[in-house]
């Protein structure tokens, strides 16, 4: 709805980059795209899907800009 877009804000990617609490010897870093309003919406979403027991540190947390083909660190 058009009408909301600027009331809500548009939905944005972020992307990331991050260590298992407990890696094993061959575990490398995972990397986790979601979407949504705001960098702390992110987050929430981020932990929510990742698992907060399970995240040992977040290495990479970037916003994908549309079309442009670069990222902006948050």
């Amino acid at each position: 709805m058009k009408l909301f877009d600027n009331w809500f804000g548009r939905e944005k990617i972020y992307k990331f980059v991050y260590e298992l609490k407990n890696p094993g010897f061959y575990d490398k870093p995972k990397t986790l795209l979601v979407t949504a309003r705001k960098p702390t919406g992110a987050v929430k979403e981020f932990y929510r899907v990742a698992g907060l027991d399970r995240v040992g540190n977040i290495l990479e947390f970037t916003e994908i800009k549309y079309g442009s083909g670069e990222s902006e660190d948050v």
